[in-house]
């Protein structure tokens, strides 16, 4: 998965090992498939991403970290059976939260703001 600004720059790839990740791997090599948990598999891997940008020494900024999750989120709304309706409202309320946000516009207090609400979100 690559995640472009705006202006066509790549700001984050997500490159998926089979050994790294099978679960994610599994649903990006087939996006269409019928796989029930995808939205289960999908939250477990933003919380992930969320934890290791929250850390104090990650490389990943608040910006590509929204950036990320918020394209998951989208991906997992539009192509991915949800596999329960708990599952289903925490992405929409993802996509809510970025629907419409230019991330790479806002400031540094701004970006944090928003991870934390999404942080939040995804702690149901």
């Amino acid at each position: 998965m690559t995640v472009f600004s705006s202006r066509g720059e790549i700001l984050f790839q997500l490159v998926v090992s089979v050994a790294a990740s099978p679960a994610v791997a599994a649903i990006a090599q087939n996006p269409r498939q019928e796989d029930p948990d995808a939205c289960r598999k999908a939250l477990w891997e933003m919380r992930e991403i969320a934890a290791a940008a929250a850390l104090q020494d990650s490389p990943m900024t608040d910006q590509e970290a929204l950036h990320t999750l918020a394209a998951i989120a989208a991906w997992v709304q539009s192509e991915a059976p949800t596999d329960s309706a708990a599952c289903g409202t925490v992405i929409d309320l993802l996509v809510d939260l970025t629907a419409g946000v230019d991330i790479d516009a806002l400031d540094d207090a701004q970006a944090l703001t928003l991870f934390r609400r999404i942080e939040n979100g995804l702690s149901f």
